[in-house]
């Protein structure tokens, strides 16, 4: 196979290694975002540098007062009248603050990031 068509190869099996790992990540982070917990994960710079960031439950908190305020004072005003309904709305409310904070979150350049500290700490 000739130089250039191994390099467009190897080119397409990078990109769809970091496109089946950007969902990994995804997936990993509306877990970890569901449960409250506190979701760390590396990211690039423009300039290529690699820098830490998270995301936690005070941002999962804060995306459920803008976006479901209404909704969460309706579900406590049903906590004795109808718990399973409060509880319903409650988890619609949650949910919907996770996949506003995982917008937040570039998941491909996370990815790109992790191959890249692989790469740096294999280096050294």
């Amino acid at each position: 196979m000739p130089s250039s068509n191994m390099a467009h190869q190897r080119a397409q099996d990078d990109s769809a290694e970091i496109e089946f790992r950007t969902e990994e990540l995804e997936q990993e982070a509306r877990e970890v975002l569901t449960r409250m917990n506190r979701y760390s994960y590396d990211s690039l710079t423009e300039y290529g540098m690699l820098t830490d960031d998270y995301m936690t439950d005070f941002d999962v908190m804060e995306a459920v007062d803008d976006l479901s305020r209404d909704e969460v004072t309706l579900a406590f005003t049903k906590l004795d009248s109808d718990p399973l309904e409060a509880v319903r709305i409650l988890k619609e409310a949650r949910d919907k603050a996770v996949e506003h904070t995982l917008g937040r979150i570039d998941f491909n350049n996370v990815a790109r990031a992790e191959r890249e500290r692989a790469q740096r700490e294999e280096a050294a």
